[in-house]
């Protein structure tokens, strides 16, 4: 059976962590093992926040807040010009960061959807064929045959041409 800590032990333990001390160095100063103080903190405090933990962001939430700013603005468009904002600002981070930090902001890539480019002679056309058409009624439709000159294969292909 192991052996109960003393109340003083427990008492330096409480006092410790709320003075806002490390869990590990509280145990290595106490000389009790890091598992005792954690139950002993879990006991004590039960909603106790903890840290998250991992390696700390190198960019700053201020500046997270300003690139915001800029991409919502249209200021930024790419992560290439994010990472050279970041760089301008004094920070020394690669692409791969800037990324993240966009991700982090919930701002993801995608590819810019392709798109006829269309003149000011085709919105035109395209105008006056709607409104040619406009009053056409669904009967009126059915009577035309659309020809796309596309030729479709219902039970396999043709093989190779």
């Amino acid at each position: 059976m192991p052996k109960s800590l003393s109340a003083d032990i427990k008492n330096d333990i409480k006092s410790a962590l709320l003075a806002g001390k490390d869990s590990m160095d509280v145990a290595s100063r106490l000389g009790v093992t890091y598992a005792t103080v954690n139950n002993y903190a879990n006991k004590f405090f039960p909603n106790r926040q903890r840290g998250l933990g991992g390696r700390p962001m190198v960019v700053s939430a201020q500046t997270k807040r300003f690139i915001k700013i800029q991409v919502v603005q249209g200021q930024l468009k790419t992560a290439r010009e994010v990472h050279d904002k970041l760089m301008e600002l004094g920070y020394s981070v690669s692409y791969k960061t800037a990324i993240n930090v966009l991700k982090s902001m919930n701002f993801f890539s995608a590819i810019k959807v392709k798109k006829p480019l269309l003149t000011t002679k085709h919105m035109k056309r395209r105008l006056a064929w709607a409104k040619k058409y406009q009053n056409w009624t669904t009967d009126d439709w059915r009577r035309v045959v659309f020809s796309d000159e596309t030729k479709v294969n219902i039970w396999g292909s043709d093989g190779c041409n």
